[in-house]
């Protein structure tokens, strides 16, 4: 999990990034990262997740939404992470996902 070069380091935090922010929810997203990472994802919570493959974000409902989003983050044993669960307004300049998601767990 520590072993990660520079590359797949920044592939792996770009993945998260669509993972947790993208239009839509994609498990397969979520096993090449645990994959990458070298965790192993399973239980009734992940398969909970399989139920949500392919549906956008913005069709959950909240706090599913940002249950869904936790338990992502939970299930690939990273830190608590600061969920935005609002879709960013579009008249708001885009964030930098670089800045925002150096997470310790490839440092």
């Amino acid at each position: 999990m520590h072993n990660l070069t520079q590359f797949q380091a920044q592939a792996a935090s770009m993945t998260l990034h669509k993972l947790l922010y993208g239009d839509n929810f994609y498990v397969s997203d979520l096993d090449k990262l645990a994959k990458l990472i070298g965790k192993e994802v399973g239980g009734k919570d992940y398969e909970a997740l399989h139920g949500l493959h392919c549906m956008k974000w913005a069709d959950l409902p909240e706090p599913l939404r940002t249950q869904a989003r936790e338990k992502i983050v939970e299930l690939l044993g990273l830190p608590p992470l600061v969920i935005e669960a609002e879709k960013a307004n579009p008249n708001e300049p885009a964030k930098e996902p670089e800045r925002k998601l150096r997470l310790a767990f490839w440092k």
